[in-house]
Protein backbone atom coordinates (compact mmCIF):
# COMPACT_ATOMS: atom_id res chain seq x y z
CA UNK A 1 0.00 0.00 0.00
CA UNK A 2 1.60 3.27 -1.04
CA UNK A 3 0.82 6.86 -0.02
CA UNK A 4 -1.83 7.29 -2.74
CA UNK A 5 -3.88 4.44 -1.28
CA UNK A 6 -3.65 5.95 2.20
CA UNK A 7 -5.03 9.26 0.95
CA UNK A 8 -7.92 7.46 -0.74
CA UNK A 9 -8.79 5.59 2.46
CA UNK A 10 -8.72 8.74 4.57
CA UNK A 11 -10.91 10.57 2.02
CA UNK A 12 -13.43 7.73 2.20
CA UNK A 13 -13.42 7.92 5.99
CA UNK A 14 -14.02 11.68 5.82
CA UNK A 15 -16.96 11.17 3.43
CA UNK A 16 -18.52 8.55 5.71
CA UNK A 17 -18.02 10.86 8.69
CA UNK A 18 -19.71 13.73 6.83
CA UNK A 19 -22.66 11.50 5.90
CA UNK A 20 -23.01 10.32 9.51
CA UNK A 21 -22.92 13.91 10.76
CA UNK A 22 -25.59 14.92 8.25
CA UNK A 23 -27.82 11.98 9.18
CA UNK A 24 -27.48 12.66 12.90
CA UNK A 25 -28.24 16.37 12.48
CA UNK A 26 -31.21 15.60 10.20
CA UNK A 27 -32.57 13.06 12.68
CA UNK A 28 -32.15 15.52 15.55
CA UNK A 29 -33.96 18.27 13.61
CA UNK A 30 -36.76 15.87 12.66
CA UNK A 31 -37.24 14.63 16.21
CA UNK A 32 -37.27 18.13 17.68
CA UNK A 33 -39.88 19.25 15.14
CA UNK A 34 -42.02 16.20 15.94
CA UNK A 35 -41.64 16.97 19.66
CA UNK A 36 -42.72 20.60 19.11
CA UNK A 37 -45.76 19.52 17.08
CA UNK A 38 -46.68 16.99 19.77
CA UNK A 39 -46.35 19.60 22.53
CA UNK A 40 -48.49 22.04 20.55
CA UNK A 41 -51.25 19.46 20.01
CA UNK A 42 -51.02 18.38 23.63
CA UNK A 43 -51.43 22.01 24.73
CA UNK A 44 -54.43 22.46 22.43
CA UNK A 45 -55.94 19.22 23.78
CA UNK A 46 -55.61 20.33 27.40
CA UNK A 47 -57.03 23.72 26.50
CA UNK A 48 -60.02 21.98 24.90
CA UNK A 49 -60.50 19.75 27.97
CA UNK A 50 -60.31 22.79 30.22
CA UNK A 51 -63.04 24.49 28.18
CA UNK A 52 -65.17 21.36 28.36
CA UNK A 53 -64.76 21.08 32.12
CA UNK A 54 -65.43 24.76 32.74
CA UNK A 55 -68.79 24.45 31.03
CA UNK A 56 -68.22 27.21 28.47
CA UNK A 57 -68.86 24.96 25.51
CA UNK A 58 -71.91 23.37 27.18
CA UNK A 59 -73.45 26.82 27.67
CA UNK A 60 -72.81 27.64 24.02
CA UNK A 61 -74.49 24.39 22.89
CA UNK A 62 -77.54 24.96 25.13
Amino acid sequence: MDKGDEKEVSATQINISAIDTFLVSFLYAYLTSVKKMFELHLYEFFEFVELQLSGNSFNKIL
